[in-house]
């Protein structure tokens, strides 16, 4: 029932919460595998669009998707939208910039205390807000909260004008404090969960493959297979690892 609705990610035909390299929902081991088994594979797995570089797309069935998710559901359903990315996770922010611009969004502001991510952040088109956090309050439509911080995420969702949406796409493994009441006087939205990915993955594909999203822009660091060990526990902001092929590429007759 779950898949049907599109709710891949809590499939009722495997093990509750089961994933690669997330251990909650049992042991199954992360995707730096020599082998990896795909449960319903012919559903699951997503052929790359011929000429898309595969570090590219390394990031479509989390980050990638995660960004566009949250913001382009909430624009979709808005008209001219005021957009706000709260940063601070690696690459989450920039991502999500970028495909809030790619949803329609004409203009997005970007709130962080990185410079390096926000040069990154005005690259991808946006505005950087560099003032007092009061000032971003009560006026947003949609706000995207990439970020881990409880007090970013607070004034994510203090950044909300009326009706407003915030997409919190950060893993926080405590509960934060939220500010409920002013969140009620507003009557805005706070969405946060595991993205559903497998259903929007072709069209991030085709958003990276037409250059409307380009996740190359944060630099990954793309290493080999024997350097992984160590590129893992180095403090990078992203590793892409890259092996040869280990089986020779079939083709249809």
């Amino acid at each position: 029932m779950q898949c049907l609705a599109g709710r891949t990610a809590n499939c009722q035909g495997v093990q509750k919460y089961a994933a690669y390299g997330v251990p909650v929902g049992g042991q199954w081991g992360g995707l730096y595998s020599e082998e990896v088994r795909v449960p319903f594979a012919d559903a699951m797995l997503v052929p790359l669009p011929e000429g898309l570089d595969p570090v590219a797309a390394a990031g479509a069935s989390d980050n990638l998707t995660d960004a566009w998710v949250s913001a382009s559901q909430p624009i979709a359903s808005r008209k001219d939208p005021k957009v706000l990315i709260v940063g601070g996770t690696e690459s989450l922010g920039i991502l999500s910039t970028q495909m809030a611009i790619a949803a329609g969004a004409s203009e997005v502001d970007y709130y962080d205390v990185s410079d390096y991510r926000n040069q990154l952040a005005v690259d991808s088109g946006a505005r950087v807000y560099d003032g007092p956090k009061e000032g971003l309050y009560e006026r947003y439509d949609v706000v995207v909260a990439a970020t881990r911080s409880p007090d970013k995420l607070h004034t994510s969702l203090m950044a909300l004008a009326p009706g407003g949406h915030c997409s919190c796409i950060g893993i926080f493994f405590e509960d934060p404090k939220l500010p409920l009441f002013p969140m009620y006087l507003r009557g805005v939205t706070l969405s946060v969960g595991l993205c559903n990915v497998r259903s929007h993955i072709p069209k991030v594909l085709d958003l990276v493959h037409t250059g409307k999203c380009n996740p190359l822009i944060a630099t990954p660091e793309v290493v080999t297979w024997e350097d992984a060990p160590q590129a893992l526990i180095a403090p990078l902001a992203k590793v892409v690892m890259v092996r040869p092929r280990l089986f020779a590429a079939q083709t249809q007759n």
